[in-house]
């Protein structure tokens, strides 16, 4: 299957915390952008990770993720991997 969004590792994973999911109050989804610019939703953050980083999320806390696994658009395409942490340790990380 050719992917319809761009994954490829350092690329920008955009996370929505979603306080009201009637599965998991402390839900976050994981986004990547479709070939026009817009988001979509392509996997939810696993539960444990999710607990402690909607935590950070709701304390005010800047947090950012990148995808460390995943491919370009129309690329055969599988299971992406993403990098989420505080936003000054993503940007340390990143610029090092």
């Amino acid at each position: 299957m050719l992917a319809e969004v761009a994954t490829s590792p350092g690329v920008e994973a955009i996370l929505v915390r979603e306080s009201n999911n009637p599965h998991d109050p402390n839900a976050i989804s994981i986004w990547a952008r479709k070939r026009d610019g817009e988001p979509e939703m392509i996997g939810y953050m696993d539960k444990l990770k999710a607990k402690r980083f909607s935590k950070m999320i709701d304390g005010g806390e800047a947090v950012k993720a990148v995808f460390t696994r995943g491919t370009g658009l129309d690329i055969d395409s599988y299971v992406p991997m993403v990098l989420a942490a505080r936003s000054h340790v993503l940007s340390a990380l990143l610029s090092a």
